[in-house]
């Protein structure tokens, strides 16, 4: 092979390629058509010249050369595309929303351990009230507000400066909360949503005996639709890693919390954007006193309608029912 020929025809094509190959590295999938199809041909045809160099030529410097070209080219040509924002968006919701529905007794164990954690007051009250000063705070500030307080009206600062706190601690718990499972098997997990639990249930039975339960509820349900929702999908997550540490079958504990952890991660994440979207809710609506009540109660009642249909029919695939479909026409 004269190596001086051969480099003075085939050059020009190297360099076009590596200028393709530059352009498409840094706006990956801007290429038009035109250039797309030139970049194929000159890969292609670079590739040869390599298969060439490698066995005709002693030339070491030059096959670097070309083999780091066509190296580069091949990982931009064979690259995975990008998913559009939308069908990505799309693809997450639908994961969500069918992990939900496959994790449903996971989620029903959370529910029920919060729901234990709510009803442990007053029944223990009923059955002990000696156990008052040890339930209920009664010297708690906070309290006393909901007993004998009414909401103040924010401004634009107070809801930005409160939004900002929920959105930086309550995400943090709801991560916390399932990812205790795994090192705990579900007793970090059972804990602290019995705890939850137990400090609703603590001020909604001191805020019974002054007939202020209702006051309760409506200044809750607007973000907690969304917020007690999320922080029981978190504990669900929880309980299904818990569950493949407890009895993993045939497999082996960390194959089983493996393969349990994807699930767990989807919930979590899940879990994690729905407390972030409890928390301007929290911030500007709940608690503030501009709010009429009637807005507060549409925003609850709309949020939990909301999140309920999503979970039971958001990503099912459509499905025969009927039996006389399947039967020969």
């Amino acid at each position: 092979m004269n190596e001086e020929t051969f480099l003075s025809q085939r050059q020009a094509d190297w360099q076009r390629l590596m200028t393709l190959t530059d352009r498409a590295s840094l706006m990956p999938g801007r290429l038009p058509s035109h250039e797309l199809h030139e970049f194929v041909h000159l890969y292609r045809r670079v590739s040869a010249d390599l298969s060439l160099v490698r066995t005709q030529s002693t030339n070491q410097a030059l096959t670097e050369y070309l083999n780091d070209l066509v190296g580069r080219a091949y990982v931009v040509l064979y690259r995975p595309q990008r998913q559009p924002f939308r069908e990505a968006l799309v693809a997450g919701l639908t994961a969500f929303a069918e992990t939900v529905r496959r994790l449903r007794y996971a989620i029903l164990a959370s529910l029920l351990v919060f729901a234990a954690g709510v009803a442990f007051v007053p029944i223990a009250l009923a059955i002990r009230p000696d156990l008052r000063p040890h339930l209920i705070p009664e010297q708690d500030e906070n309290f006393q507000k909901w007993k004998h307080g009414d909401m103040d009206v924010y401004g634009l600062d107070q809801a930005l400066a409160a939004t900002a706190g929920y959105s930086s601690n309550n995400p943090l718990v709801a991560v916390v909360t399932g990812a205790q499972a795994a090192g705990t098997f579900g007793i970090g997990t059972s804990q602290i949503m019995f705890n939850n639990g137990l400090l609703l249930g603590a001020l909604a039975t001191d805020l019974a005996e002054v007939g202020r339960v209702g006051y309760l509820i409506l200044h809750v349900t607007p973000h907690g639709a969304t917020e007690i929702t999320g922080f029981i999908l978190a504990g669900g997550a929880g309980f299904w890693m818990a569950a493949a540490l407890i009895s993993p079958g045939r497999r082996s504990r960390g194959v089983a919390l493996k393969e349990a952890g994807r699930d767990a991660l989807v919930m979590l994440a899940g879990s994690y954007v729905m407390m972030l979207i409890a928390a301007p809710i929290e911030g500007f609506v709940s608690f503030n006193a501009a709010f009429p009540m009637a807005l507060k109660v549409l925003i609850a009642v709309g949020s939990f309608a909301a999140w309920m249909a999503f979970f039971v029919g958001y990503g099912r695939r459509p499905e025969m029912t009927s039996a006389a479909a399947l039967a020969p026409g």
